[in-house]
């Protein structure tokens, strides 16, 4: 048994062995051929996930560093689509900025649409408290004191209305 042990400088070599634990027969060289290249397959295999894994994770890398660079270049500038009355095809496109020739116009339009929110009252009780109460329409229009001094006037009124509903 010592001698099978020590075949080929110190390593052993599996073998079949009877009742008796005597070796009857070797494994062929056929059967260490195919698990040698199981060996190899597998070998082969790990090295070519890495290499993908690898591939992966550079495309990865730089398709970052390609997104972080174009970040800083993304900026938003609103502007006006100005539809012109005397003909149907013109439009004229103007940034927004303190010193636009449209600024007039622009003011009015939202003039116009406060005092339309802040005068209009409709039967239906939740949209009247979704423009007029904090975090309506009226509140994002208004400055501070003036909203503080709407709320004021729209509390006296909501008490009024409650009491006329209610007979009192």
């Amino acid at each position: 048994m010592s001698e099978n042990d020590n075949i080929l400088e110190g390593t052993r070599v599996l073998s079949i062995t009877d009742a008796n634990g005597r070796h009857k027969e070797f494994i062929s060289e056929v059967e260490k051929e195919v698990s040698g290249f199981k060996l190899k397959y597998y070998m082969w295999l790990s090295r070519l996930f890495i290499l993908f894994a690898v591939v992966s994770l550079m495309i990865f890398m730089s398709s970052s560093l390609a997104l972080f660079k174009l970040a800083p270049q993304v900026s938003v500038e609103p502007f006006l689509i100005i539809r012109q009355d005397t003909s149907d095809g013109i439009v004229r496109y103007e940034p927004i900025s303190y010193k636009m020739a449209s600024k007039n116009q622009l003011m009015e339009t939202f003039v116009r649409q406060y005092v339309l929110l802040r005068n209009t009252i409709i039967a239906d009780e939740k949209e009247m408290q979704t423009r007029w109460f904090p975090g309506g329409m009226m509140n994002f229009l208004s400055s501070d004191y003036v909203f503080g001094q709407f709320s004021a006037y729209r509390d006296s009124i909501w008490s009024k209305n409650h009491r006329r509903r209610n007979g009192s």
